[in-house]
C-alpha cells in the first residue's frame, strides 16, 4: 500500500464570486468549482461515476440568520448537535444541508465581495466545507456526529470543529496515508464520501482543497483518535489562521501603507515577530496586533531601534499583556522622530 488512502488536490488560485454586475443569469459557483462540486465522480457506493448530490457542513456562529436563509429555500438539513447541546446553543450550531444548483446560499458561501463583512458574500467566513455522497441526509448526520467529539490518546474527549475549513484541510492532509482512518471517515458502507471540499484563505486570495478517497475494497476502519500528533496539527493550524488574520487586518486597517508590502512576504515577517514574541507571554490578538503593527511601520524586531535598550527591556518584563503593550506604546511615543520612521501609526 504505497499510494495514498486520500488524492489530496490543491487548485490555487480560486477566483470566488463576486458581486456579478451585469451577470445574468447569476452563477451560483465559480467557474473552476462547478466540475468540482457538480460534475461526475466516483460515487463509492456503487463504483461508477455519478452526478452525486452536494452537501455542506456549516458553522452557525458565522453565519447570521442561517437557519432563515435555510427556510427561505426550503432546502433539507438537520443539526450536528442535539439534546442540552443543541438547545443552549440554539441557531449557533453546525448544520448539514443539502445545496442543489442554483441555490442562493451556496452563492453566499461562495462570493467574496471584497468585505469581511458583508452580508451576501460570506466566502470570507470560512463557515462551510463541502460533501459529494449518494447517502441520504439523515444517513450523513449519523455518519458525522460521531466526529464531533472525539477520544484522545489521554482518556478524554474534546470537541473537533472538523467542518472548518482552516483545521479540515491540515487535518485531513495529515491522515492522507492512513488507510483505517480514512476508511473510518469516507468508507462508512452506510454513508461513503465521495469527495470532501474546502476553500482555503492565503494572502493573495483563495485556493481550493479536495480530498478523494482512494480505499482497497472492504478497508478495515479504524477509530478515529485525537492524538498528540493530531492535537500538533491542529494547534499549527490554528496558529497559521491567525498569523493569516493579522496579516488581513493589517491591509484592512492601513491600505495605503500596506501596498507597498507583498502578501506573502508580509505574512512571513509576522510570523516571524509570533515565533519571537509569544513564547515571551503575549498571546491575545489585540496584544500581537499592535506588535504586528510596530514591527511592519518600524521595521523587522522593532525593538532594536531603540538605542537605549528599553523597548527590549519591556518585551521581556513580566506582568499584564496589557500593562506590557502600554509601557510599550508610551515608549515609542518618547523616542525621538529621527528614530523610528516617519511614518507612525495611530492604532487603538
Amino acid at each position: 500500500m504505497n499510494d495514498p488512502a486520500l488524492i489530496y488536490y490543491v487548485t490555487d488560485p480560486i477566483l470566488p464570486l463576486d458581486a456579478q454586475m451585469g451577470v445574468w443569469p447569476l452563477l451560483t459557483v465559480p467557474p473552476d468549482l462547478q466540475q468540482v462540486l457538480f460534475g461526475p465522480i466516483l460515487d463509492p457506493a456503487t463504483g461508477t461515476p455519478g452526478d452525486l448530490p452536494l452537501f455542506a457542513i456549516i458553522e452557525g456562529t458565522r453565519i447570521p440568520a442561517l437557519s432563515l436563509l435555510i427556510e427561505q429555500e426550503s432546502l433539507e438539513y438537520a443539526g450536528l448537535f442535539q439534546g442540552k447541546v443543541a438547545e443552549d446553543l440554539g441557531d449557533n450550531i453546525p448544520v448539514l444541508v443539502r445545496l442543489p444548483q442554483g441555490s442562493r446560499l451556496l452563492r453566499m458561501l461562495l462570493t467574496d465581495m471584497g468585505d469581511d463583512d458583508a452580508p451576501t458574500g460570506m466566502l470570507p467566513k470560512e463557515a462551510a466545507i463541502f460533501i459529494r455522497s449518494s447517502s441520504p441526509l439523515a444517513a450523513l448526520r449519523g455518519h458525522f456526529r460521531h466526529f464531533t467529539q472525539l477520544p484522545t490518546d489521554e482518556d478524554r474527549r474534546i470537541y473537533f470543529r472538523f467542518w472548518e475549513p482552516a483545521s479540515a484541510a491540515p487535518y485531513f492532509d495529515y491522515i492522507v496515508s492512513d488507510f483505517g482512518q480514512v476508511a473510518a471517515w469516507f468508507g462508512d458502507p452506510r454513508s461513503p464520501i465521495a469527495s470532501l471540499v474546502m476553500m482555503g484563505r492565503t494572502p493573495d486570495g483563495w485556493l481550493m482543497h479536495q480530498f478523494i478517497p482512494s480505499l482497497p475494497n472492504e478497508q478495515p476502519r479504524t477509530p478515529v483518535v485525537m492524538t498528540a500528533g493530531t492535537r500538533e496539527v491542529l494547534r499549527l493550524a490554528r496558529y497559521n489562521a491567525n498569523v493569516l488574520q493579522a496579516v488581513l487586518l493589517l491591509r484592512k486597517t492601513f491600505p495605503d501603507e500596506m501596498a507597498q508590502h507583498a502578501p506573502r512576504k508580509l505574512r512571513s515577517q509576522i510570523d516571524r515577530l509570533y515565533r519571537r514574541l509569544i513564547p515571551l507571554g503575549f498571546h491575545s490578538k489585540k496584544a500581537l496586533f499592535m506588535l504586528a503593527t510596530w514591527e511592519v511601520f518600524y521595521g523587522p524586531i522593532f525593538e532594536t531601534r531603540d538605542p537605549d535598550g528599553h523597548l527590549a527591556e519591556l518585551l521581556m518584563m513580566p506582568g499584564r499583556e496589557d500593562d506590557r503593550i502600554d509601557a510599550l506604546r508610551a515608549r515609542i511615543e518618547a523616542l525621538p522622530s529621527e528614530i523610528l520612521r516617519q511614518l507612525s501609526p495611530t492604532v487603538a
